[in-house]
C-alpha cells in the first residue's frame, strides 16, 4: 500500500511578531487553539463578543503553524497531501518554499521529495489575512463586483468575500457572525511511494447506459511511478458481483490509470431514497499489484447504483410552464426536506456525532432530501456516507452565494480545480442527486428565481430571465415572507419546486441563555436587534406573531 505519515495532532502556533506562541491541534482553526490556550478569554458566541476588537484582531493577524518530525523511512517520491487549508497560505519545509494555496475547498498536493531530510524536518504553514487580501483584490479589479449581504452595516461583517475562495458566510450572513477563521481545517499527511509507486487518489463512478441496457463502472487511480513497470488492477466486489482484473503498462512519471467495465443490470440491486425502497450499498476493494505481485496500493469504496433525472418538461402542451421534479430509478419522487448550513462557525466543533443527530432528526421528521447550501462548505466523506445509508438525497451546491464573482483567468482556473477536486471526491455517493451552481446568484442579478428553467435541453439552453407572468412556472423558487401570518398558506407560492423556505425565529430560551444575560431576554433588546443581521428583523417577527 502507499505509505502515509499522519501529520495531524499537535503543532505550534504563533503570530507574526511572536507575541503569541501556543500549542495547536490539527485539524482545527486558530480561534479554537487560542481559546484552549486561554489567549481568548471570552466565549466567541456570547453577546457581542464576535465584534469586539479582541476578537477582530485575530482575523487581522498573520498566523503560522509549525511542526517538527523525523523521516526514518526510505522513499523515492514523497508528497505533502493537504486536504483543506483555510485559506491563503505559504508553505515552507526546511527553509524551502514548497508551495502556496488560495482556496479553502481544494485538495493540494506538493512534491517534497527533495526538501525532506532524515531528522528534524520543520514544516511551517503561514496563513495570511483573508479579509485584507480580499479587499486588496477587489480594489485592484478593473470593475466593481458586488457581494449582496456584506454591503449592509447590519451584517457586522466584511465586504469582498467573493474575491477569495473561502466559506462565504465566514465574512458574515444574515443568520451568522463574521469570524473569517484560518487554519489546517482538514487532515494533512505525507504520502510516500511503496516499492516505486505512489498513489495520490482514487475515484469511482457508476452510471447506467440506457442504449446497452447495462451499468457502467469506471475506477481511476492517480499515481506516480518511479520506473517503467506493469501494474495489475484487482477489483474485489462484496455482494455478488464478479471480480475484475486489468493490467496497465506505465512509464516513469505521473499517470491517471482508468479502467471501465459493464455490469449486467440483473446482478444489481438499486439504491433508493428513503421511503421508496432499500438503500442498497456495495463494497469494493480496489488494489494495484506490481510486477512482483506485491500489493502497492489499496482503496475501499462503498457505493450504490441508481439513476437520477431532474425533469423539466412542459406540463400541458401548448401552455406555459414546465415541471421541476426528480426521477430516481424511473420513479418520480415527492421531495420533503430542509436546507443544511454550517452547524458551527468553527468546523471542527461541528462533530460527526452532532451531524449524525441532525441527519437522524431529518429521517425522524420524514424528510428525504437536504440541500447543502452554497454559502457554506462541502461536507466530509463520512457525512455523505451517512446520507447514503439513511437514504437522504443530497442537493449539493458549489460554494458560491448571493454575489457576482470575478471572471479573470486565475480565478476561473482556481474554481475549475476546486470543482474537479470536489466532484471527483464525492461522485461515488448515490445520495448526491444534483450539483447546483450556486445559491441565488442569478436572483441577485435579475430579480428572478434561483433558477428559471430551460428553454431547451438540446442544445442545452437556460432561460435565465423570467417575465413577470412566468414566475413560478419555471425552475425552482425561494420563498421568504416577513409580513403575513405564516399559517396562511394562501400566501405561499404555487411553484414547481420550492428549494428554500425562509422563516425568522428566535432560538430556544435554553440556547439563548448560554449566550446572553436576563436583560437580553426580550425580542427588542439591544442584543437581539444586534444579532439579527436582517435589518428590522425583530420587529417583523413580532408583527408576524401578532
Amino acid at each position: 500500500m502507499t505509505r502515509s505519515m499522519d501529520l495531524n495532532g499537535q503543532w505550534k502556533l504563533s503570530n507574526q511578531d511572536k507575541t503569541v506562541q501556543v500549542s495547536a491541534k490539527v485539524p482545527g482553526q486558530v480561534h479554537l487553539d487560542l481559546i484552549q490556550a486561554n489567549i481568548i478569554h471570552d466565549d466567541p458566541y456570547y453577546g457581542t463578543n464576535y465584534v469586539k476588537e479582541s476578537m477582530r484582531k485575530i482575523i487581522y493577524n498573520t498566523w503560522t503553524l509549525e511542526r517538527t518530525f523525523d523521516m526514518d523511512q526510505e522513499f523515492t517520491h514523497a508528497i505533502l497531501d493537504c486536504e483543506g487549508l483555510d485559506t491563503l497560505t505559504s508553505i515552507n519545509l526546511n527553509g524551502t518554499v514548497i508551495g502556496s494555496t488560495d482556496n479553502q475547498f481544494r485538495n493540494y498536493h506538493f512534491d517534497i521529495t527533495k526538501a525532506l531530510i532524515a531528522k528534524s524536518n520543520v514544516l511551517r504553514i503561514t496563513f495570511d489575512n483573508a479579509v485584507r487580501i480580499s479587499k486588496d483584490k477587489a480594489d485592484a479589479y478593473p470593475y466593481y463586483v458586488p457581494d449582496m449581504f456584506n454591503m449592509s452595516a447590519a451584517q457586522h461583517g466584511f465586504p469582498n468575500r467573493n474575491f477569495v475562495r473561502k466559506e462565504q458566510c465566514s465574512f458574515s450572513w444574515d443568520w451568522g457572525p463574521a469570524f473569517a477563521p484560518c487554519g489546517i481545517w482538514r487532515p494533512i499527511s505525507i504520502k510516500l511511494d511503496n516499492q516505486g509507486l505512489l498513489t495520490k487518489k482514487w475515484t469511482l463512478l457508476t452510471s447506467f447506459n440506457s442504449t446497452l441496457d447495462v451499468w457502467e463502472v469506471q475506477i481511476c487511480a492517480s499515481v506516480i511511478s518511479a520506473r517503467d513497470q506493469h501494474l495489475q488492477l484487482q477489483l474485489q466486489f462484496f455482494g455478488g458481483l464478479p471480480t475484475i482484473e486489468h493490467t496497465f503498462m506505465v512509464t516513469a512519471g505521473d499517470h491517471t490509470l482508468c479502467h471501465s467495465f459493464t455490469v449486467n443490470k440483473s446482478l444489481v440491486e438499486l439504491w433508493w431514497p428513503r421511503g421508496y425502497g432499500v438503500q442498497k450499498l456495495y463494497r469494493l476493494e480496489a488494489s494495484l499489484l506490481n510486477d512482483k505481485g506485491s500489493r502497492v496500493a489499496v482503496r475501499d469504496f462503498e457505493y450504490g447504483f441508481r439513476t437520477c433525472d431532474l425533469v423539466q418538461k412542459p406540463l400541458v402542451q401548448g401552455q406555459p410552464g414546465d415541471s421541476f421534479h426528480f426521477r430516481v430509478n424511473g420513479i418520480d419522487i415527492f421531495v420533503k426536506g430542509a436546507n443544511w448550513i454550517p452547524g458551527h462557525v468553527f468546523d471542527s466543533s461541528m462533530t460527526m456525532e452532532k451531524k449524525r443527530s441532525l441527519l437522524q432528526s431529518c429521517v425522524d421528521a420524514n424528510m428525504n432530501m437536504i440541500r447543502i447550501w452554497g454559502g457554506g462548505r462541502y461536507e466530509t466523506d463520512a457525512f455523505y456516507q451517512l446520507c447514503d445509508e439513511l437514504g437522504i438525497m443530497v442537493w449539493q451546491e458549489f460554494m458560491f452565494a448571493c454575489a457576482l464573482y470575478p471572471t479573470d483567468r486565475p480565478f476561473l482556473e482556481n474554481v475549475k480545480q476546486e470543482v474537479k477536486d470536489q466532484v471527483s471526491r464525492l461522485m461515488c455517493h448515490p445520495s448526491i442527486i444534483l450539483w447546483s451552481g450556486n445559491n441565488e446568484n442569478q436572483e441577485f442579478m435579475v430579480k428572478g428565481s434561483p433558477s428559471a428553467g430551460l428553454i431547451s435541453e438540446n442544445p442545452y439552453t437556460e432561460r435565465y430571465v423570467l417575465q413577470e407572468n412566468e414566475r413560478g412556472l419555471y425552475g425552482d423558487v425561494h420563498f421568504y415572507d416577513y409580513k403575513h401570518n405564516g399559517l396562511h398558506v394562501e400566501y405561499y407560492p404555487k411553484a414547481r419546486f420550492v428549494s428554500e423556505y425562509g422563516a425568522q425565529s428566535m432560538p430556544s430560551l435554553k440556547a439563548w441563555k448560554k449566550v446572553s444575560s436576563s436583560k437580553d431576554w426580550h425580542p427588542l433588546s439591544e442584543l437581539c436587534i444586534h444579532r439579527n443581521h436582517h435589518g428590522n428583523g425583530q420587529r417583523e417577527m413580532l408583527q408576524q406573531i401578532e
